[in-house]
Formats: structure tokens, sequence, C-alpha cells
């Protein structure tokens, strides 16, 4: 028998989409271009070509030599192994803005740093008697917030590695020469004061050269390892800065400096002078206006 009733049955009801107004997508369309067309400003570092390093020991030609760079302008206290009152870090600049509209200026006290992007070379000199290869290590660190820092605070050649019982040491304090070399190559970065980014070793070796006769030809000999390192160092920022009222100023609250250190040592002696060599570094600041 067929059922005397039937169950109707329940249509689902429509659902109802909502519609956007015209003047939310024109708002969402302007908000889309304006993203999109904000200025990428850049600025440039303090260019460094062929940059000679520094004796360690100004009484003593070796074994250890170094250079040391940093974003911005080094503290006054910064006072390396030679002393005389001038600190021992190159300045690359790259944070001082003036007020404008231009690719390298700030309109208002207010810009956001993205990062730095440098590159970095060192390279032997061609030599003609001595082809010794030279063992480098490449440091990159800042100023931890809670250490002391700027033109008051700490001096890294006084405590940026730690000896064997943890006690600061840096390029200021000069040990016995014959184990000088093997120390500062392996000496633990102080972590207490500054966040490392790297700490890398290389090493490098001058071409050899045979002057031919009485002319400037250079006739290379083969070596065991490259008489070139390059390198792109990328430092991030990613923060809001703001700028003292004025013209050309730097960021009022922000540690945006990173520091550079190369030190050399000979490589398999320790009487020899690791000098041979030069430093060279270029690259740009990248920002907008916030």
């Amino acid at each position: 028998m067929k059922d005397k009733f039937k169950v109707k049955r329940q249509r689902k009801p429509k659902t109802v989409k909502a519609k956007v107004a015209d003047n939310t997508k024109k708002i969402n369309e302007l908000v889309k271009e304006n993203k999109q067309s904000v200025e990428n400003k850049i600025q440039g570092l303090r260019a460094i070509y062929d940059g000679q390093p520094k004796s360690q020991q100004s009484t003593f030609t070796g074994p250890l030599y170094y250079y040391n760079a940093c974003l911005g302008k080094p503290a006054s206290t910064w006072i390396g192994p030679s002393g005389g009152g001038t600190p021992n870090y190159t300045g690359l600049e790259g944070f001082t803005w003036g007020q404008g509209v231009g690719s390298d200026q700030r309109i208002g006290r207010y810009l956001y740093f993205k990062h730095t992007t440098a590159q970095l070379r060192l390279n032997m000199t061609p030599v003609v008697e001595s082809g010794s290869p030279t063992q480098f290590r490449i440091v990159v660190f800042k100023a931890k917030r809670n250490a002391a820092f700027g033109t008051s605070g700490g001096n890294p050649n006084n405590d940026l590695f730690l000896n064997n019982s943890g006690t600061p040491i840096g390029l200021n304090v000069v040990s016995v020469a014959n184990t000088r070399s093997f120390e500062f190559m392996n000496m633990l970065v102080n972590k207490r004061n500054y966040n490392v980014y790297m700490d890398k070793k290389v090493v490098l070796q001058p071409t050899l050269a045979a002057i031919q006769g009485g002319s400037n030809v250079v006739t290379p000999f083969s070596t065991s390892y490259p008489p070139e390192y390059n390198t792109t160092l990328k430092l991030k920022h990613e923060e809001k800065v703001s700028f003292a009222p004025g013209n050309f100023s730097e960021p009022q609250d922000s540690n945006y400096q990173y520091c550079i250190s190369v030190i050399s040592a000979p490589y398999g002696s320790t009487s020899m002078a690791a000098e041979d060599w030069k430093f060279s570094m270029r690259g740009t600041v990248s920002c907008v206006d916030s």
C-alpha cells in the first residue's frame, strides 16, 4: 500500500550574499595602490676600496693584522691598539638622513629601516718572493641592548672575545707572539655583550708574480688557496625609528650599528706578518617613509 501521508520536503533557505558597497571597493583599491606606490629609499654606505689593514702591535710587524668597520659612526671610546685617541673602526655612514623628497631623504621624523646590504671583499696583494697562505676570521656583531653602547659605552677592542677563563679580551690585549694567532682565531666571541651574526674563517694565498724581463707583465704561479674572498652581508633592521628635530640627524631609538671585524694571522707560522691583503666594502641602506 502506498503511504496515505506524504512528508513534504522542506526547501533549504536561500543563502543571502552580502554585497560589497561600491565605496568600500574603492577604498580597498586606494589602499592597495598606495602600498604599492611607497617609494623604497636608498642611501649608499661609504665605499672603501683596498683599505690597508693595521697591525695589532705597532712596535712589531706581526703576527696579527686587522680591519674594523661599523655602520654609522664609531663611538669615540673605541680606541684600538695603536692608541692616538681616535677610534680604530671605520665609519661606513648611511644613517644620517636629511629632510626632503629625494630618494635618499626622509619626509618627517620617521623612517622604517628595512635592511643594509653590503658587499665585502678581501684580496691578497701579489708578491714576488713569498706566497704563504693567510688565515682570516670575519666577525659581524652588534652590541646588545643591555650592554653599554655608544659614545659612553664599552669598547669591542677590549671585550669582543673571551679567553679560556671567561675573561673578556680583545685586540688591545697583546699576548705572547707564538700563541697569539691560535688564540685569536679560536677564542669564543663574547655573547654576553654582543649578538653575533657571522663568525667565519677563510684561508687566502697571494698570487706569486714573476716579472718578465724589464717589462711590467706579471705571470702568476699556481697557488693552493684562492687569492680573493667575496661575500654579501644582508643585515636586517625591520624597525620604525625616529629622528631628532632638524635636518641632518641620526636615529634616536635604534640599535642599528652592525660592526665588522676582520683579523688575519699567518697560516702555519707564528713569525711572519699577515699584512699582504686589502679590505673593500660597498653597500646600501634601504628604508621607506613611515
